[in-house]
């Protein structure tokens, strides 16, 4: 697993071919994804740091000190790249947040960083710092979600050899909870499904079968698993943006220091 001192080495690498020979960002940070095997979350830490130590060599360098200079962008890069995580459902990348919980729009994401680059030494560090326990918290969130769904789609394709049906492995998931990801996941399963049944699974729909979920199934608690993952990680994405407005909105340092600790104190709890 990567650490956030790998993250910020990257975005430092990233951004010195940036500064001695002009290469683009994106194209510098396609090449180490592929390397590393960097998944879009990971990738996305890697464009937040190449973004803001560009801005900070540019920043150092220039006489009249206007910066600019064309960013990171990841829905680039992730063009470029063949995300097979991202068919497998494997990560929280494939389950739409809803508008709220978006930290910052990518038009806005340049003057996010002028303003977090400006603010004062001291609430800059726990700024820091509580990014830093955050970014642990949603990596580890992620990292058990995937773990999970590798061992739910298991149970899956387990369960829908014996059956011979996929549409009633379906509405058993469907039914059993009511967290919108199981239609994404059941989406992304099928397709996994069709090409490793090799004709043994028959695919189409069926109507809901009579009789009561067996609660105790372990599709069913593997789903369970998943749907508590998944709240966990929307809540800690709504911290996450508390914390960016305690960063970025809050005018007085001293209030500002004592939200983001109060932050850091709520995210440790989760």
């Amino acid at each position: 697993m990567f650490t956030d001192k790998d993250f910020e080495n990257m975005g430092k690498a990233a951004a010195a071919e940036y500064i001695s020979s002009n290469k683009s960002l994106n194209t510098t940070i396609v090449k180490m994804a592929e390397e590393y095997g960097l998944n879009p979350a990971q990738l996305a830490r890697v464009v937040e740091q190449a973004n803001v130590e560009t801005y900070l060599k540019l920043n150092n360098i220039a006489e009249d000190k206007y910066i600019e200079f064309e960013p990171a962008d990841p829905k680039v890069i992730s063009s470029k790249l063949n995300f097979e995580s991202i068919k497998t459902a494997s990560t929280f990348e494939d389950i739409e947040l809803p508008e709220e919980y978006n930290l910052v729009s990518p038009a806005s994401k340049d003057e996010a960083d002028r303003i977090f680059l400006s603010k004062e030494a001291s609430l800059k560090k726990a700024i820091k710092s509580s990014e830093g326990a955050l970014s642990g918290k949603l990596e580890e969130v992620d990292e058990l979600f995937s773990r999970e769904s590798e061992n739910l789609y298991k149970l899956v394709k387990q369960a829908s050899l014996e059956t011979g049906s996929f549409g009633l492995v379906k509405h058993a998931m469907v039914y059993s909870t009511t967290d919108r990801m199981v239609n994404i996941i059941t989406d992304v399963y099928k397709t996994r499904l069709q090409k490793e049944a090799q004709g043994k699974v028959n695919f189409d729909d069926v109507e809901k079968p009579n009789g009561v979920l067996n609660k105790e199934h372990p599709i069913v608690k593997s789903l369970a698993k998943m749907a508590a993952l998944s709240e966990k990680y929307i809540v800690l994405k709504g911290l996450q943006k508390e914390l960016y407005k305690a960063a970025t909105q809050e005018k007085n340092v001293v209030d500002a220091k004592d939200k983001v600790s109060s932050l850091k104190d709520r995210i440790f709890k989760i």
